[in-house]
């Protein structure tokens, strides 16, 4: 993780981050809680109360628990930028309301290549969107490995399609909120984030 200062706006360091993300401290609760990001995507914290985001272990979180862990803190009431420079799985809590509850996660996907000569990679097509009961994948290139993740990360569908035509994969067992949807050929891994709603 890394800060972005004022100063280092103006340097220009922002330009490396793909995807400006923004979460807002409300009343009680972060929104959004969930966020679906690849490395070098930064996040813009913003709140018009004392509300932050501290970075904690998955158990703290489970808990409730403000109990920093190193990474990650945003000042008190304050609006911050900083950037995620390693993919995993970030737990954060709003120190001063996190025993009630308010808390988020960073989903945070490796970030694809990207030299300047790189082919541009095809997007990720889901339907329909947001996902019920079926989401299918079209798969424009066989065999390929189509993985749907949860918000800390794990497998929740995966399905082999050994030919370009599209997978199929059964959410209605899943839980509502956003996912991670990777479609994995020989080519390398593309991602997009996916909706499952009830």
């Amino acid at each position: 993780m890394r800060a972005l200062t004022f100063p280092a706006l103006l340097l220009g360091v922002v330009a490396h981050a793909q995807t400006a993300h923004l979460i807002r401290g409300l009343d009680h609760y972060f929104q959004p809680d969930t966020l679906v990001m690849v490395v070098g995507d930064s996040v813009r914290f913003q709140t018009q109360q004392m509300h932050n985001m501290l970075q904690v272990s998955e158990a703290d979180w489970l808990l409730n628990f403000a109990i920093p862990n190193g990474g990650f803190q945003t000042m008190l009431g304050q609006d911050s930028t900083f950037a995620i420079d390693s993919a995993g799985t970030y737990h954060f809590v709003c120190e001063p309301h996190g025993f009630m509850g308010m808390k988020g996660v960073l989903l945070v996907a490796p970030n694809p290549s990207t030299t300047v000569h790189a082919p541009q990679a095809e997007p990720v097509g889901a339907y329909p969107v947001p996902a019920d009961d079926v989401l299918n994948v079209p798969v424009v290139r066989g065999p390929a490995v189509v993985r749907l993740r949860g918000v800390d990360g794990r497998i929740l569908l995966e399905a082999v399609q050994q030919h370009i035509g599209p997978a199929c994969l059964r959410t209605g067992h899943l839980p509502a909120g956003n996912h991670l949807l990777e479609v994995e050929d020989a080519h390398g891994t593309r991602r997009t984030r996916i909706t499952v709603v009830h």
